[in-house]
């Protein structure tokens, strides 16, 4: 299958094993669609943003995770954006990211 438009996703996480960030990613704003999974274990992941690339906190609105999600985000500004994993047992997560297209 095929979108007609195929939608910009950048990786946050890919296959991450360990209780470290994931890499970050340059967010132009808004919302998007947040598609998350594997092999749990225990972990958790919160989405933090950064305004310089150095400071990180949690993003308001955007629940931490500790189960497969695949929906929406709230509208974050212009940013850094990236997920941390912390409580990793055998875990084995993936995280993606994508801004909402306009139609």
């Amino acid at each position: 299958m095929e979108l007609s438009q195929k939608p910009q996703v950048a990786t946050l996480l890919n296959a991450h094993s360990t209780d470290t960030p994931g890499q970050p990613a340059e967010w132009n704003g808004g919302q998007g669609t947040l598609h998350i999974f594997g092999t749990w274990d225990g972990a958790t992941v919160t989405m933090e943003g950064s305004l310089d690339g150095d400071n990180w906190d949690a993003i308001n609105g955007i629940s931490a995770f500790t189960d497969d999600y695949f929906g929406p985000v709230s509208d974050a500004g212009n940013c850094f954006i990236r997920a941390n994993v912390s409580g990793v047992g055998t875990s084995s997560l993936t995280a993606k990211i994508s801004p909402t297209i306009p139609r």
